[in-house]
């Protein structure tokens, strides 16, 4: 059994070392130990006109089991499309990779699609030195160990993770001289987490680490799956707000906010959830609204009231086609080099390049 050890404060602390031990590394690359004020961040969201949360909350140890349950309920498509294209491109994939790279992964999951592009590339006896990046520290170090134990036997490649947010990384890659070994880095953004922003936010991301590579003098690329499902009867039932485990994975920030701020202002009798799809923009809009007014202190002297049926914001998911994505891609200075899809085309890997 791999030995585990705490976390550092050091931006660039190696928390296992692998000359000494068997676990995976990982660098705590945080610019602050606390990796985003979800206080404050809720107080001044509800504090606006238009109202919302962060999205973040869902995704704490208790949301990521969650989001995992709801992938295996049979409405939710967008991993058998994953793992379809996988299936069948994943040697295609792996050859459009150079020879001898660095791989970032923006969110590691459970990392079984990342395992099946490993695969690909160690088939092919490509060198890649991977890194995994996630919020979650006992995630990074449950998944990472079981992708090590499974390329144990694969020299040429090396697995290690990164503790932070993609601001984090971002930094990390611009002011560390050593950083990804000076090659060229791909960044695996898949799950469409990449619509999880808005367009902007996501051309916005994508050009700062184009940016961090250009400082760090390496050549870099995305690999990015979106979901392009136009099918409204097909996204109902994918994001069913009401019942299953969508509705558990949902609702989750309003166990979040009550943890957050010891309150039970924000119980599941006083709270619904709805899902809006905009057709313009071809993207699944979350919101949670109180049947009743709300009132919730913001300090020792105001508080602000949430009136009955106002909508808060929370939840994203872009189901971007290729043209939105190439919109996406040349707004951050990159161009759709590639596409892998599914047989119905619903879902797609984007291969970005400058």
């Amino acid at each position: 059994m791999s030995t585990i050890c705490a976390v550092t404060q050091s931006s660039s602390a190696l928390l296992l070392d692998p000359r000494h031990l068997r676990g995976p590394v990982i660098r705590d690359i945080r610019k602050s130990v606390e990796l985003l004020d979800l206080r404050s961040c809720v107080l001044s969201g509800l504090s606006q006109p238009r109202k919302a949360i962060p999205s973040l909350l869902l995704w704490d140890e208790q949301g990521l089991e969650n989001f995992n349950e709801w992938t295996r309920c049979p409405h939710y498509y967008p991993k058998s499309k994953e793992i379809e294209i996988l299936e069948t491109c994943n040697d295609k994939i792996a050859a459009a990779m150079p020879h001898k790279s660095s791989i970032v992964e923006l969110g590691c999951g459970n990392l079984h699609k990342t395992s099946v592009i490993l695969s690909a590339l160690a088939k092919q006896k490509k060198e890649v030195h991977y890194y995994a990046l996630d919020v979650s520290q006992s995630a990074l170090l449950n998944n990472l160990q079981a992708l090590q134990e499974e390329f144990k036997c694969f020299p040429k490649i090396s697995i290690s993770g990164l503790l932070g947010t993609y601001d984090d990384c971002v930094d990390w890659i611009s002011n560390n001289d050593a950083t990804l070994h000076a090659l060229p880095v791909t960044f695996l953004w898949v799950g469409n987490s990449v619509a999880n922003l808005s367009k902007s936010e996501a051309s916005n991301l994508m050009a700062g680490f184009r940016q961090a590579c250009s400082v760090a003098r390496i050549d870099c690329r995305f690999l990015v799956s979106a979901d392009a499902c136009a099918d409204e009867g097909k996204l109902t039932k994918a994001y069913n707000p009401e019942s299953g485990s969508s509705r558990t994975f949902l609702r989750h920030g309003l166990n979040h906010v009550n943890r957050l701020f010891n309150t039970d202002l924000f119980d599941g009798a006083t709270w619904n959830c709805t899902v809006e799809y905009d057709r313009e923009e071809n993207e699944v809009l979350a919101f949670y609204f109180p049947v009743i007014d709300v009132t919730f202190p913001i300090d020792d002297t105001g508080s602000v009231t949430v009136h009955q049926g106002e909508h808060i914001f929370f939840f994203r998911s872009g189901k971007w086609n290729q043209e939105q994505m190439g919109t996406v891609a040349r707004q951050s200075g990159f161009q759709v080099s590639r596409v892998w899809r599914d047989l119905d085309e619903e879902y797609g890997f984007y291969f970005l390049t400058p």
